[in-house]
């Protein structure tokens, strides 16, 4: 009893006073500071991953784009052809109405 609520504490507040590293307090501020600097590196990480990520998306998004331009060229290519053939197809089968 004399140990819990004596000793301990005098022990806890001359370890702060003369040597305040081996104090309990100190210890959980640098324990608490490790931690802290560990989630940083780690979100440091997650944050590099992610960018890298982003990267390759926008990478991935300009080539779908350029495809998907070269896909609207030859649709326009196709309707020109394809009105260019059947003008042609029209005007041979036209037969004239009578006699001018």
């Amino acid at each position: 009893m004399i140990m819990k609520y004596i000793i301990e504490p005098m022990r806890e507040l001359y370890a702060r006073i003369f040597n305040p590293r081996a104090s309990k307090a100190y210890m959980s501020i640098i324990q608490r500071l490790v931690e802290s600097t560990d989630e940083v590196v780690e979100l440091r990480h997650k944050l590099n991953q992610t960018e890298e990520a982003l990267k390759a998306m926008h990478e991935e998004n300009g080539l779908l784009w350029d495809q998907v331009d070269e896909i609207r060229q030859a649709d326009r290519a196709l309707k020109n052809q394809l009105s260019s053939a059947m003008e042609d197809a029209y005007f041979r089968n036209l037969k004239p109405v009578g006699d001018a």
